[in-house]
């Protein structure tokens, strides 16, 4: 293994080990924020509290979007340089992992409030009424 090969897998290394983090905690607020809108004691202050929230968890997951393409360009050349060996494949498929999961935590938020209210708005009205 060159100097160059080395270097390029320690950059690597340091950008994908960022992106995990930040991947953790886009992922952990996001959670926190579905648990303040949609928990059973969500009142208005919860709501609002947990849309600012999701505004943290959008910083989060786009900060490990960008850390994961960082990642990309030192894999590239890794990979190229240096053959398909497995850790030059393992950060590869991090890296694509990392910036498909955070795409989907973006929508998750929007998709679950949309699924929450169409099953609320199908619901047949109870007969205790009478």
């Amino acid at each position: 293994m060159t100097k160059t090969n080395k270097v390029m897998l320690v950059f690597a290394c340091i950008f994908a080990t960022l992106t995990a983090i930040l991947l953790t905690g886009q992922i952990l607020i996001e959670l926190w924020s579905m648990g303040l809108l949609f928990g059973k004691d969500a009142d208005l202050g919860s709501a609002i509290g947990g849309i600012f929230i999701f505004i943290y968890s959008i910083m989060f997951g786009a900060a490990a979007i960008v850390g994961a393409v960082v990642t990309l360009p030192f894999d590239i050349v890794l990979l190229k340089s240096n053959g398909k060996k497995w850790y030059s494949l393992a950060l590869l498929i991090f890296s694509i992992a990392a910036i498909v999961t955070a795409i989907i935590f973006f929508f998750m938020l929007p998709m679950v409030s949309e699924a929450i209210s169409h099953s609320s708005s199908s619901s047949i009205p109870s007969s205790s009424s009478y």
